[in-house]
């Protein structure tokens, strides 16, 4: 939240009235006043923000890892590469890394052959 609304001079008024009068009922009044335009435009522009498409939610690990092994470990796109890993990861989750990591070793022997 952010307090980009608030009026400076009322702002200042209320740190003088805490100051010389030692009396924070203005500034109180200032900060609630804020605040509340704060969530105002808050809530306006959370209403304009889309929710994220459930397929990009449901691949959302899918398309970071592979990313990530076409970056690391392929150092290029490869198509056929990574439909392997879908189809891999779609028929059987991997128990424990070593799997993972002999799974990875044939596709990338798979690749080179081709």
């Amino acid at each position: 939240m952010s307090f980009i609304t608030m009026d400076d001079t009322t702002y200042i008024d209320a740190l003088i009235g805490i100051y010389e009068i030692n009396n924070v009922v203005l500034l109180r009044d200032v900060f609630i006043e804020a605040y509340r335009a704060s969530a105002n435009n808050y809530k306006a522009l959370r209403a304009e923000i889309e929710a994220p498409e459930k397929a990009a939610l449901v691949y959302r690990d899918f398309v970071r890892e592979a990313v990530r092994r076409c970056v690391r470990d392929w150092q290029a796109f490869n198509a056929d590469k990574v439909m392997h890993l879908e189809t891999y990861r779609s028929q059987k989750q991997p128990t424990n890394f070593s799997e993972e990591a002999t799974f990875l070793r044939k596709l990338d022997r798979a690749g080179r052959s081709t």
